[in-house]
């Protein structure tokens, strides 16, 4: 707003106060600037909401990160479980194969 609604008071340093704002076009501005700043108050009040709500969407994140984390950790374990299975496996394959031969032999 041109002037200061409180005080009265000019406050645009760049535009001097005959401004002859009563013309169609300087009504509709200030009456643009008047719903701007009203959004501007709105989003001001809105914004510690808006923070809190910032914060707890943080937090979520943080957790799913965590569990996310420990699921990887799980399946790294499982996979390395069933690599050292498979192993197992393997050699019990190759010991029985021996041992079978051994007996063929016999």
């Amino acid at each position: 707003m041109p002037a200061n609604p409180e005080s009265g008071d000019w406050q645009w340093p760049f535009a001097p106060e005959a401004l002859d704002l009563d013309t169609p076009i300087g009504e509709f501005l200030l009456h643009e600037l008047g719903s701007l700043d009203r959004e501007l108050q709105a989003v001001t009040a809105d914004r510690p909401h808006l923070e809190e709500y910032i914060r707890e969407l943080e937090d979520q994140v943080r957790e799913l990160n965590q569990k996310m984390q420990s699921k990887r950790e799980e399946l790294a374990a499982a996979i390395a479980a069933n690599a050292t299975i498979a192993a197992m496996g393997n050699r019990n394959d190759a010991a029985a194969k021996t041992v079978g031969r051994i007996s063929y032999f016999f």
